[in-house]
């Protein structure tokens, strides 16, 4: 995603909020274009975490969010080595 429309996104959301409004989505995503502004290199992620915070006023840590999911692998891998395991075994009666 393009800081622009990053950026726009962001004053959209501000708008709305100070208007009491909900903003629908996520600022940094673009679910039609598939795009997402933490698609960025890894020293880059801090800044974009500091700015979404300071818009949004939730808590954001995109280095966090990628750390989490990179520990998360090994048990998804797990799960679906056991799913397809199982699916195995049921086929054979």
């Amino acid at each position: 995603m393009s800081r622009e429309e990053y950026d726009e996104n962001a004053a959209e959301f501000q708008k709305k909020t100070a208007a009491g409004q909900k903003y629908s989505g996520k600022i940094g995503k673009n679910p039609q274009a598939r795009t997402h502004a933490c698609l960025i290199p890894w020293e880059e992620l801090d800044e974009l975490s500091r700015r979404e915070t300071a818009i949004t006023g939730k808590s954001v840590d995109y280095k966090q969010m990628d750390i989490n999911n990179v520990l998360a692998l090994p048990k998804l891998v797990r799960a679906e080595n056991d799913t397809t395991r199982g699916a195995r075994h049921l086929s054979r009666g």
